[in-house]
């Protein structure tokens, strides 16, 4: 018995990975399959974005900064459609489990979404939260699928600011390219 247990600690010792830890860089382009806005009742969405996590990862658990540096999505309201062109920075924490999965939260400090309608510019602003779970069993790829929601209180519509709840929300599919350096 003694023996076999011994053994079996040799085993787990020489056979763990050594701890790694090092700067985050986690490029993706995630596009949105469905999404709503409150304030364009019966509205469908979809678009882009392409964005990137930076951050510190050590032993699985990762944490820093994300944000989008471009994208375009497509809010339809019966037939009529407007552009619009979303940004967003905030912070996130993730786990990549011992298993092929890797989940990640971020909570977004701020969130935008410019727009123009009928010649005049309109900008929504608020904060955010994201949620997302990846399958990362492919070398330097992770496929996944997250769910961004959005809520602004300010609306500027043609130089006037006026305070509005607005929520905004959609589904996505990500596919990102996560590197520790």
């Amino acid at each position: 018995m003694k023996k076999f247990l011994s053994i079996a600690i040799l085993s787990l010792l020489t056979g763990m990975s050594t701890a790694h830890a090092g700067f985050l860089l986690d490029p993706y382009f995630s596009y949105a399959v469905s999404g709503t806005n409150s304030g364009l009742t019966d509205s469908t969405m979809t678009g882009s974005e392409l964005g990137a996590r930076l951050g510190w990862d050590m032993m699985g658990l990762g944490f820093g900064v994300d944000g989008i540096v471009s994208g375009s999505y497509t809010y339809k309201q019966n037939s009529v459609s407007s552009d619009i062109k979303p940004s967003y920075y905030g912070v996130f924490v993730s786990y990549k489990f011992p298993i092929v999965l890797r989940g990640y939260v971020s909570y977004l400090l701020s969130s935008k979404e410019t727009m123009t309608v009928s010649g005049i510019d309109s900008t929504l602003t608020g904060t955010g939260t994201k949620v997302g779970i990846q399958y990362t069993g492919f070398p330097f790829v992770a496929i996944g699928v997250e769910y961004v929601s959005s809520k602004y209180d300010k609306v500027e519509f043609g130089g006037l600011s006026i305070t509005q709840s607005n929520d905004a929300n959609h589904t996505a599919i990500a596919l990102s390219f996560p590197f520790v350096l």
